[in-house]
């Protein structure tokens, strides 16, 4: 199974994880960080460091940020860039997390697909779960009475 770190700008990461916990369960491979205001950004690259240790089972970590070009996002890559080549080469970052695609990371995860396999799928579920609903939506038959 890979790893998955969830990133962001407050305690958006630690609601997402919360929640797929509450589909899924707790999953050992995955962690949640937050960025919050008063933290120093540059030691959030340590705590991506540690986290990417600890959810590294050998077959690649995806780290999902909130934001692309962010210090989330930002620190994720100097992280990355301050590992051995090898551990380089296992580490995907994907922008943009919401629950849909934290959902079918773990998901991939769970049926063992291989990370550079999943992201492709992770993507789509992400864009997949963004619908746009209006109560104008609703076709209204003024002739049915079954209330």
């Amino acid at each position: 199974m890979f790893g998955i770190v969830v990133i962001s700008h407050g305690k958006l990461s630690e609601g997402l994880v919360d929640a797929s916990n509450m589909i899924f369960g707790p999953q050992e491979s995955m962690l949640a960080l937050a960025l919050n205001p008063d933290d120093e950004v540059e030691l959030l690259k340590d705590k991506i460091v540690e986290a990417y240790h600890k959810v590294n089972a050998d077959k690649g970590v995806l780290i999902l940020t909130d934001l692309m070009s962010a210090s989330p996002f930002n620190q994720s890559t100097l992280a990355i860039h301050g590992l051995p080549e090898a551990d380089q080469n296992k580490i995907h970052i994907l922008t943009g997390v919401n629950l849909p695609m934290v959902i079918e990371a773990i998901n991939q995860n769970l049926m063992q697909t291989d990370l550079e396999t999943a992201i492709a799928t992770i993507k789509d579920s992400a864009k997949n779960g963004i619908e746009d609903w209006s109560i104008k939506d609703i076709l209204v038959d003024d002739d049915d009475d079954d209330f």
